[in-house]
């Protein structure tokens, strides 16, 4: 069954993406909340790491995933809201009202898994083609009615291999599906001794898994996490040696993929200080295991959101600047660009009329 609409609209232009998409009165599902938990010593909140002083403990700064309200103006009186940041201008929301009669999560390949807010009707969605491959709506497990969640493909959706992979941000617990077998969710709860971690730690570094070759990884920070479905899941952990000290107290690591090989991607920042005083980015060296020091991305551009994306792109064909880390933060309406050979960083205001604190989404549209 199709959105009302969706067969008439054109499909957005590629050329504007990457977008950063904000969307106020969101009606997405909101079962709980950062702000509405309170935590034990045993479930704190979400941290990342920090370094003390002997540079093997780690902690946390709070993470807060918020839904703000914004001035009344023509741009975002209908709560859709889209800025192009390889034009660095304000875009036309062309194809993508679909967005508002959906739940959806957005992925790296630029499909979202979307959900109806009244039919459940569950599918993956390509905004570029308007294609849709159909899903179980999972209502009967509840987890796409909460906003806890982030999803993951294996593949592109179009592969006979893709595995949907949905996960939980707060517990031990994830979902997935084959499109191509059957499409029917299966739950799996996993162990977080089996990582020789604690278990707040562990939902902490599960929640950032990205995709790479079929399979899913997780940075421990001196480990590797591998996850495979063939077809169960199965976790596998490698030691990592860490050859760079961190500079400040506290850094957090976004991990993902780029021309077949493993980054991460730091952001270090001082306690009590809302800034970040240091962008870096680190290679895996699979043949040492160990994390070491990249000094140029070339002609790659890294885009990251704190909040569960992570994606490298060519910058010729995105259109944004070579050698560069874009970057989002928590609570913050603001493009952050870091320049590699400078070590310098920008910062763009996709609008005037934007709260502050307003944080937004990265949405790529796939070329085809």
């Amino acid at each position: 069954m199709a959105t009302k609409g969706s067969e008439y609209t054109a499909p957005p232009d590629p050329d504007i993406s990457p977008l950063l998409l904000f969307h106020y009165n969101n009606d997405m599902p909101m079962e709980e909340s950062d702000d509405d938990i309170n935590f034990s010593d045993e479930d704190e909140p979400d941290h990342d790491e920090v370094d003390k002083s002997d540079g093997d403990e780690e902690a946390a700064d709070e993470e807060a995933e918020k839904i703000h309200g914004v001035e009344s103006t023509e741009e975002a009186s209908d709560g859709l809201f889209l800025y192009s940041t390889s034009r660095m201008q304000q875009s036309q929301r062309r194809g993508l009202d679909d967005l508002e009669s959906h739940f959806y999560w957005v992925t790296p390949q630029g499909w979202l898994l979307m959900r109806h807010h009244h039919s459940r009707e569950t599918f993956l969605w390509n905004p570029s083609t308007r294609q849709r491959i159909g899903l179980p709506s999972g209502h009967q497990r509840g987890f796409l009615e909460e906003n806890t969640t982030r999803c993951l493909l294996s593949h592109a959706p179009t592969d006979p291999n893709c595995v949907v992979l949905v996960i939980n941000c707060r517990d031990t617990v994830l979902w997935y599906c084959s499109p191509a077998a059957g499409a029917q969710w299966f739950e799996h709860r996993y162990d977080s001794r089996m990582l020789d971690q604690s278990r707040n730690k562990v939902v902490r570094r599960m929640r950032r898994l990205t995709a790479f070759g079929g399979m899913f990884y997780a940075d421990l920070f001196r480990a590797v996490v591998t996850l495979r479905f063939s077809p169960h899941p199965t976790f596998t952990v490698t030691p990592v040696d860490v050859r760079s000290r961190r500079l400040h107290s506290c850094t957090e690591f976004q991990l993902l993929e780029s021309c077949g090989e493993l980054f991460r991607a730091s952001f270090g920042q001082q306690f009590f200080v809302d800034e970040v005083l240091h962008v870096g980015v680190q290679r895996l060296d699979v043949a040492e295991m160990a994390w070491v020091k990249v000094h140029s991305l070339g002609d790659r551009v890294f885009l990251v959101n704190s909040r569960y994306f992570r994606a490298s792109l060519s910058a010729e064909e995105a259109g944004l600047k070579r050698n560069c880390v874009y970057f989002l933060r928590h609570g913050d309406k603001g493009l952050y660009v870091y320049n590699m050979e400078r070590g310098t960083t920008t910062l763009h205001n996709p609008g005037q009329h934007l709260h502050d604190d307003v944080a937004a989404e990265i949405l790529l549209i796939p070329t085809s």
